[in-house]
């Protein structure tokens, strides 16, 4: 051990079950774009006001700064996701790659790991072939398996994926995202309290703390219980600074 890797077995052990996932997370995520913003926020404007403590006024009812918390609840939902790999509400990405030799992990079955959730469905995957034509693969030439927490997508039983170009963005994984919004109906991935106690903490820091430098007080991150609540969901654990 000691000729191959010149740290200690524990650095190594760290740096191959911690660090080697999250910057291998960290890279899909590099490739994963928003196709379809969310039509409707987890939490809406009242209980955002609640939480802030602030108060209502007038006729229709508004809220003190109600603008600026409007703009603030997308951002803070974006923070959440962004650190949890998962999507508080429903909405539409894509994952790109160069091509499937390169986005399959080592796995006997050539799967690539989508690196979102909750996954509620594959709208299409496509490839360009040899001649840079782009080819959309039938819904009978892959399948997905969402049991390990963060979804998978694999050739169909028995076969590979198809041969093509390799260069940015030749193959791209349309999917169906996010959690179910309170409320809603059916309730298949609701979503868990953590995630919406963690943009709402979010959403304080945020609402208070208006610049990027503070002068005259402490200056301090986004609260650490944030991190916490995130990681209780989160089945790939992130490593945080």
């Amino acid at each position: 051990m000691s000729q191959l890797y010149p740290y200690p077995e524990s650095r190594y052990a760290f740096v191959r079950n911690c660090l080697h996932p999250w910057m291998d997370d960290m890279r899909r995520r590099m490739n994963l774009r928003r196709v379809s913003a969310p039509t409707q926020e987890p939490i809406t404007l009242a209980e955002a006001a609640q939480h802030l403590r602030l108060d209502a006024y007038g006729s229709p009812e508004e809220y003190v700064d109600q603008d600026l918390v409007l703009a603030l609840i997308p951002a803070a939902r974006e923070y959440i996701e962004f650190l949890s790999g998962r999507f508080l509400a429903p909405q539409v990405v894509e994952l790109s790659g160069r091509g499937f030799p390169t986005m399959c992990c080592w796995d006997q079955d050539h799967g690539i790991s989508l690196g979102v959730a909750p996954l509620k469905g594959i709208v299409s995957v496509s490839y360009l072939d040899g001649q840079g034509q782009a080819v959309t693969l039938a819904d009978s030439d892959w399948y997905t398996d969402p049991g390990s927490g963060m979804p998978w997508i694999y050739p169909a039983y028995g076969t590979d994926w198809p041969s093509g170009r390799e260069q940015p963005g030749a193959v791209r994984i349309r999917m169906n995202v996010g959690y179910d919004l309170p409320g809603g109906s059916p309730q298949d991935d609701p979503l868990p309290a953590a995630l919406v106690a963690a943009m709402k903490l979010t959403l304080g820091a945020l609402y208070e703390n208006r610049e990027e430098i503070n002068v005259g007080n402490m200056v301090s991150r986004i609260p650490l219980g944030v991190q916490a609540l995130v990681a209780s969901c989160d089945p790939i654990r992130i490593p945080f600074a």
